[in-house]
């Protein structure tokens, strides 16, 4: 026994329809509220493929870029210190 037609795929025709053909597969699917998900890749099945835990481009270039501003920050202070023991000589001097 067939079962029963998803009333989403309705909405996702309607959808299609109104956009005049433009709408994509993906953009459909999340209108319709359908969580996309990866099937293929490189025209290859996907198996059971972990899309949660992934490594976060946004997260890593965010943690390299506090160890770039720590790192700068803490040559900034060196160089504050060394220009300031350089000023204290000058004052000794006069």
């Amino acid at each position: 026994m067939a079962r029963p037609r998803n009333p989403q795929r309705d909405k996702a025709k309607a959808n299609f329809i109104k956009s005049g053909g433009k709408m994509t597969t993906k953009e459909n699917a999340t209108a319709v509220g359908v969580p996309a998900k990866v099937v293929k890749v490189n025209g290859k099945k996907v198996g059971q493929m972990d899309q949660v835990h992934v490594p976060n481009p946004i997260s890593n270039e965010l943690r390299q870029l506090q160890a770039e501003v720590k790192r700068l920050r803490k040559k900034l202070d060196q160089l504050d210190r060394l220009e300031a023991g350089h000023n204290s000589e000058k004052h000794d001097c006069d």
